[in-house]
């Protein structure tokens, strides 16, 4: 029945969900009898923890005008990939230029496999 701030009953619903390996995803706080700004009951909503993020990052080189060849393209990735402390683990050209050149290239790049 104590009056609270939204701020503190949101991170007892996050502690709480935390406590069981769940994420707050809802809070709905209700006031009756507290002022302004200020709540005395709440209502939360814990779900499993989502999948683990992604560990690799994608991105393009290129300009999308100018022709250059399979490898220059796959260099540049694989250069910003080193650079970032990941390896590069797949590169897709569209080989729109004549002599199978590309305009740019899409890649990706992930941490190293033990």
């Amino acid at each position: 029945m104590t009056c609270q701030d939204y701020v503190n009953l949101k991170q007892q619903g996050s502690a709480a969900c935390q406590k069981a390996g769940r994420t707050l995803v809802g809070l709905q706080s209700h006031r009756v009898g507290c002022p302004d700004g200020q709540w005395n009951t709440a209502a939360y909503k814990c779900c499993a923890s989502g999948p683990a993020p992604d560990p690799c990052t994608y991105s393009k080189v290129g300009d999308g005008v100018t022709c250059q060849d399979e490898i220059a393209l796959t260099q540049q990735a694989a250069d910003i990939g080193t650079a970032a402390g990941l390896s590069m683990t797949g590169a897709k050209l569209p080989h729109d230029c004549p002599g199978g050149q590309s305009t740019w290239s899409g890649f990706a790049c992930c941490p190293a496999k033990p």
